[in-house]
């Protein structure tokens, strides 16, 4: 072991330092030739989904590329299989990895490197997503919201049939496939020729603008849109797209008739037209009043929080039509299919299901109707399932004590450990986002190759999506994963606090024990099943393996808590209200956890040298902006990344509306 550290040192120490960062850059286009690639470490990236937290995995990923450190491979489940296929469609973008951007001391920058810089630049896409609350019908989206209320506490298990959802999952879909589409196949050649964040960042904004073919809506022209007739004067043209594009979002896969987009609008303008007068009675400053207040209690609701808080400023709207063929699994770019980008591997577990004449399918319970499903390129499929078939369908590299056997058992056996690599990125990401009581849940279809791959499991049923929570198990079998084999480091980005405590708890209660048991045993206040508490301790100890992972020389745990971004400030109100600013800001959130992760990475790659540090001396100012008050922190992310400022504060005071910049709350 000694000679095989030294080995290791030996061999980075004669590749050199990466000196190839200056502050002027100069890009050199070599089309249809892609660059040898400078000796620098690899890596696979293991990000743990944070929900709307997402952009803090962002700022992670920024800090280990500007090190030089190519990722192999970059798993991720829940928010977290949005952000890893970002990272590799940029990584296999072919402007990026064919251009030569030249720094003054005359030497290249590495692909990972030049990936950094327009990953830096992404906070235009991360602030235009939109997390659309299921508003096909306001009383059934009232209903979810008490039943997750309800079960989450009185349950303490996310139980509910697939259909209980409160945010949709279609648009957020297609609005993230639509990113990674454009990561992939845009020329980012003018971006990499310029010479700073900010002005990157509004190249980013204007292409992205574009590709997306966004418009800009203010809160104004949002509710005059919504409360304005159509048979009004001031009925214009870009009140109509503004609502065509509201409602085309709300566009849900196999709808019924009556809950259509355009089904959903003409209702919509009955309901104006038979309020008309009443509606024109109430002045628009007084309508705006009463909207921004109104939206301030809802960022307290779980999922659908950050949009209360995008709607009470300026926010982009995309055109339906292209989120909806980017939810289909299409590209825009080339109109073709648009599959895992080169390296993804996106984690969903699955619960096999039966149906009901009543209530269509539903889950049965029991681990043993528990499955994991590795989402992957079709090319990597066959290698990974090898790994895996070396286990008896019974065992597997995770395992905790039975307490009813008293006997180790896997946590999910191998048998039920399904590589899928048929899918396109959309039906990998729809099913990893979609967890229990949040997003509607979709059956996995397997193809041909999956199966005659697992033929005797899928006997028993279809299979649900239950979402990828369950992220700490894969991360140690990750490590198996042949791309991950030779690689220098395994990277895992993840928050030490978050999961097997809450969000998992429920998750496996519900698995175990379903939500009749789950009811009564909290009535009468009884312990969870014993089961559940020795799957939970059986997979926290998996989670310290998976970090540790025993003979490997290069692991790196950045355990960023996204719920505390500025540690050692519980006490100070104005520091609390900072913290707060910074969760509901994406782009603080960002800036935040890239200064943490330099920090990190430090820890065990070494101090970064001045070629790998050009990102730091721009995004690291922001740090001492952690210490100022909220509005400061908002006013200084936007500045030190080159996006619009906000509207002025004094003005939101003016109306007595509570300032948004300085809103969130920890959901």
């Amino acid at each position: 072991m000694m000679f095989m550290r030294w080995l290791v040192e030996k061999r980075r120490k004669e590749r050199g330092p990466l000196r190839i960062f200056g502050a002027c850059l100069l890009l050199v286009a070599t089309p249809g030739v892609a660059m040898a690639e400078p000796g620098g470490d690899t890596a696979c990236l293991a990000l743990q989904g944070n929900g709307d937290h997402f952009s803090s995995l962002l700022g992670a990923a920024v800090a280990l590329l500007e090190r030089g450190v190519h990722p192999a491979l970059s798993f991720g489940g829940s928010s977290a299989s949005v952000v890893a296929p970002l990272v590799q469609a940029v990584l296999a973008n072919v402007s990026v990895r064919n251009s030569v951007v030249v720094g003054p001391d005359g030497r290249a920058l590495g692909v990972p490197q030049k990936a950094a810089l327009v990953i830096a630049s992404i906070s235009p896409m991360s602030e235009s997503l939109l997390l659309l609350p299921s508003l096909v019908s306001f009383s059934r989206l009232l209903r979810n919201v008490a039943h997750y209320v309800v079960t989450s506490s009185l349950a303490d298990a996310f139980v509910g049939h697939p259909d209980r959802a409160m945010v949709m999952l279609e648009p957020i879909t297609g609005q993230n496939v639509l990113g990674a589409d454009f990561l992939q196949h845009t020329d980012f050649r003018p971006l990499l020729a310029l010479p700073t964040v900010p002005r990157r960042t509004q190249w980013f904004h204007a292409a992205w603008f574009s590709f997306a073919e966004l418009i800009s809506v203010t809160p104004a022209e949002f509710l005059e849109a919504l409360t304005l007739p159509k048979s009004h004067p001031a009925h214009t043209a870009r009140v109509a797209d503004i609502k065509h594009r509201f409602f085309g979002l709300l566009r849900a896969e196999n709808a019924p008739a009556s809950q259509l987009p355009n089904a959903l609008l003409k209702k919509h303008e009955r309901w104006l037209e038979r309020h008309a007068s009443l509606l024109e009675r109430i002045p628009a400053e007084r309508k705006l009043d009463l909207f921004l207040k109104m939206l301030e209690p809802i960022r307290s609701v779980p999922f659908v929080g950050s949009l209360a808080l995008q709607l009470s400023r300026p926010f982009d709207l995309p055109n339906p039509s292209v989120v909806w063929r980017a939810y289909l699994g299409l590209s825009k770019a080339t109109g073709k299919v648009f599959p895992l980008p080169p390296g993804t591997v996106l984690h969903s577990t699955a619960r096999v299901a039966e149906f009901d004449s009543n209530r269509g399918l539903v889950d049965k319970q029991g681990l043993e109707n528990l499955a994991l499903v590795y989402f992957v390129p079709k090319s990597e499929a066959a290698a990974f399932r090898d790994v895996l078939a070396q286990y008896p369908s019974d065992e597997g590299p995770m395992s905790f004590q039975d307490p009813n056997t008293n006997t180790l058992r896997a946590v999910v056996p191998a048998g039920r450990m399904l590589v899928y690599g048929n899918a396109s990125l959309s039906k990998g990401m729809r099913a990893s986002i979609a967890e229990p009581n949040a997003i509607r849940r979709m059956p996995i279809v397997p193809g041909d190759e999956e199966i005659a791959a697992y033929a005797s499991f899928l006997e028993r049923g279809p299979l649900l999506g239950f979402g990828g929570w369950l992220d700490h198990v894969p991360m140690k079998t990750l490590s198996a994963h042949p791309a991950c084999r030779n690689v220098d480091w395994l990277v895992t980005v993840a928050n030490p606090t978050e999961g097997l405590r809450g969000f998992q708890r429920k998750a496996v209660r519900a698995v175990v024990e379903g939500r009749r048991a789950s009811v009564l045993r909290k009535v009468k206040r009884e312990d969870p099943l014993s089961l559940v508490h020795s799957f939970l301790d059986g997979l926290f100890r998996v989670y310290k393996e998976s970090l540790l992972l025993e003979g490997r020389l290069g692991s790196v745990v950045i355990d960023f808590n996204w719920d505390d971004p500025i540690p050692g400030n519980d006490t100070d109100a104005v520091s609390l209200a900072t913290e707060r600013a910074v969760l509901a800001n994406r782009s603080a959130l960002f800036l935040a956890s890239y200064q943490h992760a330099r920090v990190k990475l430090a820890e065990k790659m070494g101090v970064a040298s001045a070629a790998q540090s050009v990102l730091e001396r721009e995004l690291g100012a922001f740090s001492v902006l952690l210490a100022a008050t909220p509005a400061d922190v908002v006013v200084g992310a936007r500045q030190t990344l080159g996006l619009p400022a906000l509207p002025r504060e004094e003005e939101k005071r003016k109306r007595k509306v509570p300032v948004a910049s300085e809103g969130g709350v920890r959901h």
